[in-house]
C-alpha cells in the first residue's frame, strides 16, 4: 500500500503521498478519455453548458465564457 500512501509499520497516512496519487490517477483517466474522444473523432467541449432546443430540431450549446454554436 505505500504508493497509495499507507505505512502500515504503526499505522500512517502520508496524505500528500495519497493526494499526488490520485491526481495521478485522475489525469490518467482523463488523459484516457480525451484519446479514446480523438481516436473517435467525437467532438470535445470543455467547460460548463447547457443544451437548448433551437428550430428545425437543432440544438444550441451555450457554453459560459464562450460563443453559442448550433448543432
Amino acid at each position: 500500500f505505500a504508493e497509495h500512501g499507507i505505512d502500515v509499520k504503526g499505522l500512517s497516512l502520508n496524505l500528500g503521498q495519497m493526494l499526488a496519487r490520485k491526481d495521478s490517477v485522475v489525469k490518467q483517466n482523463n488523459d484516457g478519455i480525451l484519446f479514446l474522444l480523438k481516436k473517435n473523432k467525437i467532438a470535445f467541449f470543455h467547460g460548463r453548458g447547457s443544451f437548448v432546443k433551437a428550430e428545425g430540431g437543432a440544438y444550441e450549446i451555450k457554453m459560459a465564457g464562450a460563443a453559442e454554436e448550433t448543432l
